[in-house]
Order: C-alpha cells, then structure tokens, then sequence
C-alpha cells in the first residue's frame, strides 16, 4: 500500500509540474481571431507643409528639438532637419557621395543626447557619422566627423536608440550576393559591439520582421511582415508573448503583414497590410495593442502609409504617405 501511494504521490506531482508548464506557455502564445474595433482617424490627421523639400519615401526620426526626414533618392543631400515644435523647414545636409565626409547609402539617423549632435548611420563607408548641429546651421561646407565604424558582416536596421552609446532593432546578415537574414539584436555605438538575439519561431521559415523598443518598460517587439505574428520579448531577448492574427497561417500565405512597429507609453502601434504581395499595396491601418501584446483597436488612416514613428513627449504619431497630403501627424491623446 506505502509503495502505492508513493507512486501515486510521484506521478501526481510530476504531472502538476507539466500541467503548470503547459499552462505557462498557453499564456504565452496568444491567439485573436479578429481584429475589427475600427476607429476612422483620416480627419483627425494633420499636414504640416515641409516647403520646397519633396520626399518620395522618407524615414522619419524625432529627437531633441527635431525631426527629421531622410530621402533615399536624393541627388543632393540625404537629410533634412524640421522643428520639433512647429514642423518648420531648418536645414539640408548630409552630401551624397563617395568622398571622405560623404554618404554612399543613408541609414538611420538620431539626435544625440545632448542634443549637440546628430549621428548618421552610412552603409556604404561603414560608418556612423556624427554632424555638430550648430556647424550644420552655420557653414554649408561643413563635413562630419566618424563616430564609429560598422562591421560589414551585418547592418544595423530600424533601429531605436536608448543613448549615445546603446540601441536595439534589426540586423540584417548578408548571405552571399542577394540572400540575407534578419535578427533582433543589442548594438554599442561606442565599442561597435553587437550582441545578436536570434529567436526562430518554428513555423517561420524566412524571417523579415520590424523591431520596436522601448528601454522604459524594458521590451523590444518583432513583428513579422511574412506572417501575421508579432512576438515580444525583454531586452535580454527572453520570450514573453507570441502573438497570432486573424491572418495567422504557419504554412504561409504569400500576403504583407506587419511593416513597422512603435511603443508609445504602454501600447504597441503597429502598422499592419494583410494583402497579397503581387497588389503591391500599402498599409492604411495601425493596430494598438498593450505591452503583452492584447489587443486594443485598429486606426484606419484613409491613405497608404509609406512610414511612421512617435514623438512620445508631444503625443503624436508623425506619418509619410503616397497621398496628396505627404507629411501629417496624429493626436495620440484624441484616439488612445
């Protein structure tokens, strides 16, 4: 009899711990079969005029008094510089070219902590340049100096910037002549440093995601643009929450799903497709979500988003579109 009630005290136990277990990770795989609390923002967005600066496509970076927007095809100079306040035009710099000083291929852009300078990521020297702000608004032939160089086995990519010296996004791995791979990961500007957190959900086959961060509520978020799952972690790169869509399928389903990803205060905004890739479309929505990845509502924006990021001081989200009115930004306060 003690024989059977050990056993029996043993494989109750033991099923406890993979109950327990097995109830952790249902928790955190999260599954919304719709995603239909719909809010029409279109005529609460509001343009703001950048002069004689005509951007096609333009990334966008808030930071310090500024914002500023880069320009992919520019003939001239790569970035231009805004009030943070009104949205005024300020300046151009950041020279196209080959030469020392010059940017072959711009990438991100952020304002020191300072706010004394501006630092440019240029893919093609494999460096990040650094621009004094009061020489760039006092001497048009100014040239930059080298803050630190990259390592040309990977390129960091929408990246959000904590400091001077820390920031997270996405690295891009090349793969030969055409072929690359896509992480999250930790990069020191300072040392060049990079600490690589490559999670592979198992039905993920190619991997393209956005990265969103955010070093107040300590997450960083992938959300994938060939699925519809967004995944959350802690900036150790510990899984908390795999969050499914409406459009999950583990199979993939040749559609665009996620195309950037923001955490503003304690939601996630993430603007979201859906269609096929062969229509070419752009995203006309955000979802919202909460920093464990449930979902809130959906902002229609009336036109094809082309890019975003937050200004979380002054509450707004500030947008690029294909669209008659290029440049607008949202009233967060208004809608969440």
């Amino acid at each position: 009899m003690r024989i059977f009630m050990r056993i029996f005290i043993i494989l109750f136990l033991s099923l406890s711990v993979l109950w327990g277990c097995s109830s952790a990770d249902n928790e955190s795989e999260k599954y919304q079969s719709s995603r239909n609390q719909i809010i029409d923002v279109k005529d609460k967005l509001i343009g703001f005029n950048q002069e004689d600066v005509f951007l096609k496509d333009a990334p966008i970076s808030v930071g310090g008094n500024f914002v500023i927007l880069r320009d992919y095809g520019s003939n001239n100079k790569f970035i231009h510089l805004f009030s943070r306040s009104d949205y005024s035009y300020i300046t151009s710099f950041g020279e196209r070219g080959e030469g020392p000083g010059e940017i072959v291929s711009i990438g991100d852009v952020m304002v020191s902590d300072n706010e004394k300078s501006i630092y440019a990521i240029d893919y093609g020297h494999y460096v990040v340049y650094e621009y004094e702000v009061d020489s760039i608004l006092s001497n048009a032939n100014y040239k930059p100096t080298i803050k630190s160089r990259l390592d040309p086995s990977l390129f960091p990519s929408w990246i959000t910037f904590f400091s001077d010296t820390l920031a997270y996004g996405k690295l891009i791995i090349p793969k030969g002549t055409s072929a690359h791979s896509e992480v999250a990961g930790k990069w020191n500007l300072q040392t060049g440093e990079v600490v690589i957190y490559d999670y592979q959900h198992p039905d993920v086959e190619i991997k393209r995601i956005m990265v969103g961060a955010s070093q107040r509520h300590g997450i960083y978020v992938e959300a994938n643009n060939r699925y519809d799952l967004m995944s959350i972690f802690d900036l150790h790169g510990n899984l908390k929450y795999n969050v499914y869509g409406p459009n999950w399928d583990r199979r993939g389903d040749n559609k665009q799903h996620f195309r950037n990803v923001v955490i503003y205060k304690n939601r996630i905004i993430a603007m979201y497709d859906g269609e096929l890739y062969e229509k070419l479309n752009l995203p006309r929505v955000c979802h919202v979500f909460d920093l464990e990845g449930n979902y809130i509502k959906t902002l229609d924006m009336g036109a094809g988003i082309l890019r975003m990021s937050v200004d979380e001081e002054n509450d707004r989200l500030i947008f690029c579109f294909n669209d008659a009115m290029q440049f607008a930004y949202l009233d967060l306060k208004e809608v969440l």
